[in-house]
């Protein structure tokens, strides 16, 4: 049972730690051309992907085993 949790934990990190990524390239892209609008929605969607991520990380952590001295 939790080796299925654990693997879908591990798929939804690693799919956020690629849209976090592909995020950041994005709004660094939109850093290089000024254009203010474009670089509030790359803001915007690299939020969205850290947010994503960290969730994915407390999900992850809720299911991968704990060291002994936590």
């Amino acid at each position: 049972m939790f080796g299925f949790r654990k693997a879908r934990a591990r798929l939804r990190l690693d799919a956020a730690n690629r849209a976090f990524a592909a995020a950041y390239a994005a709004r660094l892209a939109a850093e290089a051309e000024p254009i203010t609008q474009t670089i509030g929605h790359t803001r915007a969607a690299l939020q969205r992907a850290r947010a994503e991520q960290m969730a994915a990380e407390l999900a992850y952590a809720a299911v991968a085993p704990k060291p002994l001295h936590a």
